[in-house]
């Protein structure tokens, strides 16, 4: 569902990995990410013991998913919300519970894509039960543009560097 007065992006396949028990129909943790899925899932492994399913996903234009990476852009907040109301709950692997986590960017793609997702006549979210964002900033002006009306021109060069460098890796785990 596009927001009014936003252009649109055309839908794009998306690359994710999935670390999955055997035999179970289990709850799945989503990390959505820009720093490249197979990196960012190795910090949530341990949730495996526990009785999770864990999946990665790359966001538009990230990592080796295709199209354009717009930072915070609401295509990747739809791209994230389809994932969790249409594709893991339509997996054979999944009980159809998602949750979340991650820090920084990741926190923010869980709030944004939260409020995009399907909710029952309640309002209750049919398949996110539960979100982790740590860190995630309160005012993007103040938190990282410009600390004290100072611009950061420091901190957001090295981190779009960072996250084109990370792009432009050939694919550690496309199978």
């Amino acid at each position: 569902i596009p927001v009014p007065g936003t252009p649109v992006q055309p839908p794009v396949d998306l690359f994710g990995t999935v670390i999955r028990h055997k035999g179970e129909s289990l709850p799945t943790i989503l990390v959505a990410t820009p720093y490249r899925r197979e990196i960012m899932m190795m910090l949530y492994l341990p949730l495996l013991a526990h009785g999770y399913n864990l999946m990665g996903i790359d966001i538009r234009g990230t990592g080796s998913s295709k199209g354009s990476w717009v930072s915070f852009a609401p295509e990747e907040h739809f791209d994230t919300a389809y994932v969790i109301d249409e594709w893991i709950p339509g997996q054979p692997w999944s009980d159809g519970n998602v949750g979340m986590i991650g820090p920084s960017y990741m926190a923010i793609i869980q709030l944004m894509a939260a409020g995009q997702i399907k909710t029952d006549s309640m309002g209750n979210p049919v398949h996110l039960k539960a979100l982790f964002p740590i860190v995630s900033m309160s005012d993007a002006y103040r938190d990282i543009v410009a600390h004290g009306a100072n611009l950061d021109l420091e901190f957001i060069p090295a981190w779009l560097g960072l996250v084109e460098i990370l792009g432009a890796l050939p694919p550690l785990l496309n199978l």
